[in-house]
C-alpha cells in the first residue's frame, strides 16, 4: 500500500504537529527556566520521548481508515521508548551532577534507528487488513508479511528515510526564509518581525507545521520518490563493482602487506567496518529483492565471489577492536564499535552463506537475511538502553577494573572521560574511588570530586579546584572575577582550569593565561591571554599558529606540569609562549573587559 492508494488527512496532520511544537516548546522551556520536570531526568527523558515519537509515527502512517487500530499499535511502540527513556533518565541522576551530552546524543541515535525499524514493523501492521489478522495476532501476521511482502517493506524503507530528510529540508528551508524575511525588516528600520521570528514560542510551532507538511506532501508524491529512488540506485549500480573490486583486492594484498600497517594509522578497524557497512548497503540497494539481476550475467558472477568475502572484513575488523580494548581496555566508544561489528559480521555471513547455499542465485536469499537484520536491529536499539547491554556500565567495570588489577594507576585513569562519557555508573565509581584513596592521597581524591563540582564554581570553589602556576602567585583582586567570568563563558570547568603568570611584553605588569589543562593539541587547544593597558585588563585569545600552518603536531606534556618557556624575539607586541614544544600565541587585537 502506497501513498497513492490511501486517502491521507491532511488537517488531521497539521493538527498533530501543531500539537507535536507546542508540546516540545513547553519542554524546551522547562529546560531553559529550569521548572519541573527539568531537574527529574527519569521523567523528562521519557516526556522527549513521547514528544518525539508519538507524533512522528502518526505523520507517517495515519490514512483515512483503521485509525483507532493504528493509534492503540503505536501507543504501544511509544510506551515501550517511554519506559526504556526511564532507565536513560536514571542514568542521568542525579541531575546536575555530571555532563550528559554523551548519554543524550547516543540515546537520540538509538531513538531514530529504533524508531526507524519500528515504524516498518507498524507499516507492515498496518497493511494487514482486519479480515486478514482473524484468527492470527495481527502483530505475527505483520511479521509474516515482513517476508511474504518483502518489496513492499523494501520500498517502504526508501520512502521513510527519503520522506523524513525532505521534509526536514522543508522545515530547515522555512526557517532560512524567516531568518531572512527579519533581516530585510531589520535593514529598513522595523525590528518587529526579526525579533518575532527568533521567539521560540513562534519557531517551535511554525517549525513543527512546516515538517508535518512536508510529510503530507512527500507522503502523496509516490512518483517523484520513486525518481529520487531510481537516481539513488543507479549510483550504487556503477558504484558496487568498485566497491567489491576494492574488498577483493584488499584481501589479495594482506598476505604480502601484514595487518601492521593497517593497524598503524590508528583508525584500521573504523576503516574496516566503514568499507564493510557501504559494500552492504550498495550490495542492498543494487540487487534490492533478489526478483531480477540488474547486471549482465558475467558481471553478476565476477560480483560473487566478492560478496562472499564480506565476512573476512567484518571479522579482520572485530580482531583489530580485540587488541584495542585488550590494550587499552573497554570504553563506551568500543562497545559501539563490538556492536557494529558484531551486527556486520551477521549480516555478511548471511548474505555469504546464501552465496554457499545458492551460488549465483544468491541475491534470493536477501529478503531473509534482510529482515533477520531488521528484527535484531530493533532488538539491540531497545538492549542498549536498559541494564542488559548498558555500554556505560560495561565502560565503567572495565576502566575501574583495570585499576583495581594494578594494570594502570589512579594517575593513569581517564577522570575528564568518566566524568564527561560514563554519566550515573562512572560518577559513582569515580565516587568510590575518592572515597577509598581520601586517607592515603588526599590531593588526588580532590582532583577526582573536582570532576563532578558545579562547572561554574565561584570565589573559593573556584580557586580551590584550579591549578596556579607558579604555585602560590597572587591573582590582582580586579582580574579575578574577569578570569571566573571567562572560564564559565569558554566552558573551561575549574577543576581543568590552568592559570599561569608569565611575562610576554615588555610592560611592567606580568600576562595571566588561562588554559584547559585537558586540551588535546594542537587542534583542540583554547586558552586566553589577560594583560594590562591603560589602567584596565583586556583579554586575547591564545592560538597555535603551527596548528595552521601543515607542519607536524606537537604533544606536549600534561599543561599541569609542562616547562613554561618565554621564546625571543617575535616581530609582536606580545612573546611566544613555548609549553614542552607547543609554542602558543597571543591573538590581537584583544578584547576589552569593562
Amino acid at each position: 500500500m502506497n501513498g497513492s492508494d490511501v486517502r491521507i488527512p491532511r488537517n488531521a496532520m497539521v493538527l498533530i504537529s501543531l500539537i507535536q511544537g507546542l508540546f516540545l516548546l513547553l519542554l524546551w522551556r522547562a529546560i531553559n527556566d529550569e521548572f519541573w520536570p527539568y531537574a527529574t531526568p527519569t521523567v523528562n527523558f521519557p516526556l522527549w520521548t513521547i514528544a518525539l515519537t508519538l507524533p512522528t509515527f502518526l505523520l507517517f502512517t495515519l490514512q483515512g481508515s483503521g485509525v483507532k487500530r493504528l493509534v492503540v499499535r503505536v501507543a504501544g511502540i511509544v510506551g515501550t521508548l517511554a519506559i526504556l527513556a526511564v532507565y536513560v533518565g536514571w542514568q542521568a541522576s542525579p541531575h546536575g551532577a555530571f555532563p550528559v551530552e554523551s548519554l543524550v546524543g547516543s540515546s537520540v541515535a538509538t531513538l531514530v534507528v529504533a524508531s526507524f525499524c519500528a515504524l516498518l514493523l507498524l507499516q507492515a501492521s498496518v497493511r494487514v487488513a482486519p479480515g486478514e489478522a482473524q484468527g492470527r495476532r495481527p502483530w505475527l501476521r505483520a511479521l509474516n508479511a515482513l517476508t511474504e511482502d518483502y518489496p513492499a517493506l523494501f520500498a517502504a524503507a526508501w520512502r521513510n528515510v527519503l520522506i523524513g530528510l525532505l521534509s526536514a529540508i522543508v522545515a530547515a528551508g522555512v526557517a532560512l526564509l524567516l531568518t531572512l524575511w527579519g533581516a530585510l525588516f531589520r535593514v529598513v528600520g522595523i525590528d518587529f518581525f526579526a525579533e518575532l521570528f527568533a521567539k521560540d514560542w513562534f519557531l517551535f510551532p511554525v517549525l513543527s507545521v512546516a515538517f508535518g507538511l512536508g510529510v503530507y506532501i512527500f507522503r502523496s508524491l509516490d512518483s517523484v520518490l520513486g525518481g529520487i529512488v531510481a537516481l539513488v540506485e543507479g549510483l550504487m549500480r556503477l558504484l558496487l563493482p568498485l566497491g567489491l573490486a576494492v574488498v577483493v583486492v584488499f584481501l589479495a594484498t594482506l598476505p604480502f602487506t601484514g595487518l601492521a600497517p593497517l593497524w598503524e594509522t590508528g583508525n584500521g578497524t573504523a576503516l574496516l567496518l566503514w568499507l564493510n557497512a557501504l559494500a552492504l548497503v550498495f550490495v542492498n540497494g543494487v540487487y534490492q529483492t533478489g526478483a531480477t539481476n540488474p547486471y549482465p550475467r558475467f558481471v553478476h558472477m565476477a560480483l560473487t565471489p566478492g560478496v562472499a568475502l564480506l565476512p573476512i572484513i567484518s571479522l579482520l575488523g572485530m580482531y583489530g577492536l580485540y587488541l584495542r580494548v585488550a590494550q587499552y581496555g573497554w570504553s563506551v566508544e568500543r562497545c559501539w564499535a563490538a556492536l557494529v561489528a558484531a551486527v556486520l559480521v551477521l549480516v555478511s555471513l548471511g548474505y555469504s552463506g546464501g552465496v554457499l547455499w545458492r551460488r549465483v542465485e544468491w541475491p534470493r536469499t536477501l529478503k531473509r537475511t534482510n529482515v533477520a537484520f531488521l528484527l535484531g536491529l530493533l532488538a539491540l536499539m531497545l538492549l542498549v538502553n536498559t541494564p542488559v547491554l548498558d555500554f556505560r556500565r560495561i565502560a565503567t567495570e572495565s576502566q575501574f577494573g583495570r585499576l583495581a588489577q594494578g594494570k594502570v594507576t589512579a594517575d593513569e585513569v581517564d577522570f575528564e572521560y568518566a566524568a564527561e562519557h560514563l554519566a550515573r555508573p562512572g560518577h559513582r565509581a569515580m565516587q568510590a574511588l575518592a572515597n577509598s584513596v581520601e586517607a592515603d592521597d588526599p590531593e588526588l581524591a580532590a582532583r577526582m570530586r573536582a570532576f563532578w563540582s558545579p562547572g561554574d564554581a565561584e570565589g573559593e570553589g573556584f580557586w580551590a579546584a584550579v591549578t596556579v602556576r607558579p604555585e602560590g602567585i597572587a591573582v590582582p583582586t580586579d582580574l579575578a572575577p574577569r578570569i571566573e567570568e571567562s572560564a564559565r563563558e569558554l566552558s573551561i570547568g575549574a577543576h581543568h582550569a590552568v592559570l599561569a603568570r608569565v611575562q610576554l611584553s615588555e610592560g611592567d605588569h606580568p600576562e595571566y593565561l588561562l588554559l584547559d589543562a585537558n586540551a588535546r593539541p594542537p587542534r583542540h587547544f583554547y586558552g586566553v591571554c589577560f594583560y594590562r593597558e591603560a589602567g584596565g585588563w583586556r583579554r586575547a585569545d591564545i592560538i597555535n599558529p603551527r596548528a595552521f600552518d601543515g607542519s607536524r603536531p606537537v604533544q606536549p606534556a600534561p599543561l599541569r606540569v609542562a616547562p613554561l618557556t618565554v621564546v625571543e624575539p617575535p616581530p609582536r607586541r606580545f612573546k611566544m609562549l613555548d609549553v614542552d614544544g607547543l609554542r602558543l600565541a597571543v591573538e590581537e587585537p584583544a578584547e576589552e573587559l569593562d
